[in-house]
């Protein structure tokens, strides 16, 4: 009975779930597109309402960014660990907050699947769109003078695949800056 199960779960399993799809060859679909905004939508809002202690948190990375705090010379006092010790929690919470869609990704049990949509997806809207940034056709960029047919051939899988991907980012090109501004830029926003 147990076997039946397992089979069943197996059968209902999307292609690519158990073995992990390579979504640098394989296009996304509609449910990758909508796991994608549905994760980054969620952190965005968790950041629309941070307590004192976030808002303190990002302040102060951001404020080290613009003024780094002199070195100590020596062997710290009791206080400046402390006062060390503090900073560097601020910053660990400042960094958890500007990556706080890896969080909602985890907690869904979802990260590697995001993981993979997220590069993607961040790489288009990055870059443009399919045809944007460098045209690695035949290896000029930086890789293999000569490349492989195998290589040539992934090329032209990789490339297909972000032509299939971009319609699908396309219409939520606006949704997704201002997302990624909301959580992974939160420091320009202090």
């Amino acid at each position: 009975m147990k076997r039946l199960a397992m089979a069943a779960v197996l059968f209902l399993l999307p292609a690519g779930a158990l073995a992990g799809t390579d979504y640098q060859t394989t296009p996304m679909t509609q449910a990758d597109m909508d796991l994608y905004l549905s994760v980054m939508r969620a952190a965005a809002d968790h950041n629309a309402h941070l307590g004192a202690a976030d808002q303190a948190a990002l302040k102060y990375m951001a404020d080290i960014s613009k003024h780094p705090p002199p070195e100590v010379d020596g062997i710290p006092s009791q206080a400046q660990m402390q006062e060390m010790e503090r900073n560097a929690q601020m910053a660990n919470r400042a960094t958890e907050l500007m990556m706080y869609d890896e969080t909602v990704a985890q907690q869904r049990g979802v990260q590697a699947r995001y993981d993979g949509i997220k590069g993607v997806v961040e790489d288009l809207v990055t870059w443009g769109g399919p045809n944007g940034g460098a045209d690695c056709g035949g290896g000029d960029c930086g890789g293999d003078v000569h490349p492989t047919a195998a290589q040539l051939a992934q090329d032209r899988q990789m490339q297909a695949a972000r032509k299939a991907d971009w319609p699908l980012i396309q219409p939520h090109l606006a949704e997704i800056r201002q997302l990624r501004k909301n959580v992974g830029g939160l420091l320009a926003q202090q």
